[in-house]
Parts: C-alpha cells; sequence; structure tokens
C-alpha cells in the first residue's frame, strides 16, 4: 500500500515575503518544485514518503526565493509578486491539517516596522536547548 504523510508546515508572512517552515528531518535532498502559484514537496524519510502540494493565495516570485536546509527542517523565504498582505497562505479556503500558523514569525500588518528582522535573515528555534539561533539564508533559489 503506497501511502504519503504530510509533513507539518508552518507559514508566517510580511508584507513582501512568505516564510515557510517544513518540519521534517533528513530533508535535506528533498523534491521541491516551486512555481508562480504554488509549491510541491517530496521526500523520502526512515523508509516514509512525505509529501504535500499547495496553491498559494497569489503568486510568488520563484527565482527569488532562499532556502536553508538544516538536518531537522526546510526553511523557505519567498517574495510575494505584489507587496500586499494575504488573508491566508492557501488559495483555498480551507486550511490542509498539516499546515499551522509560525508564530514565531507571524508579523500583523499594524505591527510597527522596526521590530521586524531583516528580510532573509530567519530565526529557527531549536527546541532541545530552548534558544534561538539566528540563520541567516544564503542559499540562492536554484533557477
Amino acid at each position: 500500500m503506497d501511502i504519503r504523510l504530510h509533513p507539518p508546515v508552518l507559514w508566517a508572512q510580511r508584507e513582501d515575503i512568505v516564510f515557510l517552515t517544513i518540519d521534517l528531518h533528513d530533508a535535506k535532498d528533498a523534491q521541491i518544485d516551486l512555481k508562480e502559484q504554488s509549491i510541491s514537496f517530496k521526500n523520502t524519510t526512515d523508509g516514509n514518503e512525505y509529501a504535500f502540494h499547495l496553491d498559494f493565495f497569489k503568486p510568488i516570485k520563484p527565482d527569488e526565493g532562499k532556502k536553508s536546509a538544516t538536518g531537522r527542517r526546510v526553511l523557505l523565504v519567498l517574495d510575494k509578486a505584489e507587496g500586499e498582505w494575504w488573508p491566508r497562505l492557501t488559495k483555498e479556503n480551507s486550511k490542509p491539517n498539516f499546515l499551522k500558523t509560525d508564530f514565531d514569525h507571524w508579523k500583523d500588518s499594524d505591527d510597527s516596522e522596526d521590530e521586524s528582522p531583516k528580510p532573509h535573515c530567519i530565526v529557527a528555534a531549536d527546541i532541545h536547548c530552548r534558544r534561538s539561533v539566528q540563520r541567516c539564508l544564503v542559499d540562492a533559489w536554484p533557477a
């Protein structure tokens, strides 16, 4: 029987970017297909196949995205095609059960700009050590 599991996915946004965190260990070599309107993910971890597909609420700029894959998760920073706040990540009104809000990176449209981090830096929480590590995303998204 071929069963695909969904990895936990966290999301947050700013006016001009979307943060996606795919919380799956050993996903450094994951297949990620990023398009203007969608993202598809596929990886095999511990003998299980994990996959998902999401259609974005509005277009992004796939060639300008940044990613960082660690042993614990894949971090993506995606530039929105238009700088505006989205009411949700997906085009569909219903939220997939594997998609959660990333409150560590969330910022409301009425929050002040001086509190926001650099656009392509992301803070990854290390749950085991209970400390935050700032990881700058330096890998340009492959063309």
